[in-house]
């Protein structure tokens, strides 16, 4: 660091310091309360003392040939008493004979001011080397029990004569009352009668220049400090605009993902329209709010004063979270189109699967046609539904995977139902042109019916085996199985045969 700037910052911290020291003190001459004299020589406002204690000095004071006045008050530490008692002098038009001495007895600190008559005696004797220096004691200790004592000795003013015996009489009282009104220390005699008295005259003399120097630097800081100010403001906007500017560009960016993604989201039907039907409103909602708050944003920046730089903050911070939300929501997109797609990628290989079996279906029901005379048309129908399905799977794939999904798990649970169904034919058939009239005609020989009755359960039981035979041609097994159970319920006997199992 160069002398220089050392310098500088001396002279920096000098000036900080007067005003400061300054500006206290004209705030506290501000807020202080400034009595009014009421014709007595002591006035107390601190309210510490009792009557007694004041009646005593009162009449101290009376036995000298100057006037002498004594104030208490209480500053709280925030008032320089050396300042203080010269105003207060010169409030209350002292005459050039008198002294002022004003005491705050909780912090034990005391100011004064004397005319100039009592200045030149003080002068004459000798008494003192400077006594022209304005200050506060803030080291003396104050001895209340001989404060008017040491105030005249401070003076060296001479008693009159006649009132020496009475002054003698009255200090004997003050120590009679000693007890009551000590505050000082036993160690500090030395010090308990050194009061400083301000010289008012050059008080008066230096007093408004030294506050001119006051509000000249202060004026000077504060200009100062203003102009920092103004320029950290215009930092601030500097930057907020900046922000602001990202902050735009990114938000249009996330509002034409936004709009994409309705777009996207508005090309599916069916199911997965239903599904994502609250996640359209939400898209387009927030949409709304984006696409205004740019407006909003925009129209600031044009109109932005210095004193607007905070409002531009808290709209800033909105935008932090619209762009909060518009990424949540478009992230939130992307993973419903993700989970669409994973759809399509899954069952996309479930369609060669489909066809293969399909064509195994109908390879099946053609050994079937050969071995049996069934047209099997139900089957037929069957083969021929899921062969539509799967020449139209694109259409349900790009535009509404869900329900793509559904109809690819319906057409499997289908293909192994139809197998299942070609499989047993042969069975059934087996079932309905042997078994059945063997075991009825076996059944009916062994009976006690009547061949009434014989016959009648006969021609029954064949219309039901017929009926059958015509389902199980078609290729309705359900019927066909229906049918059967009807056949033995008929002659009551329990079916014992394989068609329970089957179906």
């Amino acid at each position: 660091m160069t002398k220089f700037s050392l310098s500088i910052k001396i002279t920096r911290l000098f000036i900080i310091n007067l005003v400061v020291f300054f500006s206290l003190n004209l705030v506290s001459f501000a807020e202080l309360e400034y009595p009014s004299y009421t014709g007595k020589k002591i006035t107390d406002i601190s309210g510490k003392f009792d009557s007694n204690y004041l009646s005593n000095l009162e009449s101290q004071v009376a036995s000298y040939d100057y006037e002498m006045r004594i104030v208490f008050i209480s500053t709280e530490g925030k008032v320089n008493l050396a300042f203080y008692a010269p105003k207060l002098f010169e409030m209350w038009k002292m005459n050039e004979d008198s002294v002022l001495v004003v005491i705050d007895p909780y912090k034990n600190k005391f100011g004064y001011a004397i005319g100039k008559e009592v200045r030149k005696k003080i002068k004459e004797k000798k008494v003192i080397e400077d006594n022209n220096k304005i200050s506060e004691n803030t080291d003396k200790v104050i001895d209340y029990d001989n404060l008017v004592n040491a105030i005249d000795k401070k003076f060296l003013s001479p008693k009159a004569d006649s009132k020496k015996e009475d002054k003698k009489k009255n200090n004997d009282t003050n120590s009679e009352a000693s007890n009551t009104y000590k505050y000082s220390n036993s160690n500090s005699n030395s010090k308990k009668n050194n009061l400083d008295f301000v010289d008012y005259g050059k008080l008066k003399k230096y007093a408004l220049f030294i506050i001119l120097l006051g509000v000249i630097i202060g004026g000077a800081a504060y200009v100062i400090n203003k102009k920092n100010k103004e320029k950290k403001q215009l930092e601030l906007k500097t930057n907020y605009t900046f922000d602001a500017d990202i902050q735009i560009q990114d938000i249009n960016t996330l509002i034409e993902k936004i709009d994409n993604d309705i777009l996207k989201m508005n090309k599916y039907i069916g199911s997965t329209k239903k599904e994502l039907k609250d996640h359209i409103l939400k898209l387009i909602e927030n949409n709304k709010k984006a696409k205004s708050f740019i407006d909003k944003i925009t129209q600031k920046l044009e109109e932005l004063e210095i004193e607007d730089i905070y409002e531009l903050k808290e709209l800033l911070d909105d935008g932090n979270m619209n762009i909060s939300i518009l990424k949540q929501i478009h992230q939130d997109s992307l993973d419903y189109r993700k989970d669409f797609k994973m759809i399509q990628d899954g069952y996309q290989m479930s369609i060669s699967d489909i066809r293969v079996n399909i064509e195994s279906c109908k390879n099946l029901l053609e050994e079937t046609k050969m071995l049996f005379p069934f047209p099997l048309l139900k089957c037929s129908e069957k083969i021929n539904d899921m062969e539509i399905f799967i020449s139209n799977h694109n259409l349900f794939e790009k535009n509404d995977p869900l329900d793509f999904k559904e109809k690819m798990q319906t057409t499997h649970k289908k293909m192994v139902i139809l197998k299942k169904e070609l499989s047993i034919i042969p069975h059934l058939y087996k079932q309905l042109q042997e078994d059945i009239p063997l075991n009825i005609s076996s059944y009916l020989d062994e009976s006690l019916f009547d061949s009434t009755s014989k016959n009648k359960i006969k021609n029954k039981v064949n219309d039901y085996r017929n009926n059958a035979l015509i389902s199980l041609s078609d290729g309705d097994l359900q019927e066909t199985e229906e049918l059967i159970n009807k056949i033995f319920k008929s002659f009551e006997v329990k079916n014992s045969s394989p068609v329970e199992d089957i179906f």
